[in-house]
């Protein structure tokens, strides 16, 4: 009886082990794969100027944690006492790596190197329609 317990034990060790192996998801390819050209040439200067060509006065705060997310750069402003925060990646490898890493970028857009995190849907209006 004991040697029977014993056995179906390992048994079903063994079949969750493998389960868990089996389980595991591979990581998805994300619109940033696609055969369009992504635009690298984009700044956060670029950016800043566009928002200023919009009318936003923009007021540079100090830098966010750009680090956090392994980027190359950060600005930081806020419109309409909203925070609107700018990253930079030095090259397309760089975002990707981060992009795939970091789950909180995803729900951020980007244009080019460059990626917008913020709230405000005045800001996100402008990044969006940059060309």
């Amino acid at each position: 009886m004991i040697k029977k317990i014993s056995i179906l034990l390992i048994s079903l060790i063994i079949i969750c082990l493998c389960l868990t192996g089996c389980g595991k998801e591979e990581p998805t390819k994300s619109s940033q794969s696609s055969s369009t050209p992504i635009k690298t040439e984009l700044t956060i200067k670029d950016v800043l100027a566009e928002f200023e060509k919009q009318g936003i006065s923009v007021k540079l705060e100090s830098k966010p944690y750009y680090t956090l997310i392994e980027a190359n750069d950060g600005e930081m402003f806020y419109l309409d006492n909203e925070v609107v925060k700018l990253y930079e990646y030095k090259t397309i490898e760089d975002y990707t790596n981060a992009f795939n890493k970091y789950l909180s970028l995803q729900d951020m857009p980007h244009k080019g190197l460059v990626v917008l995190d913020t709230s405000s849907q005045t800001a996100l209006n402008i990044f969006k329609n940059i060309k």
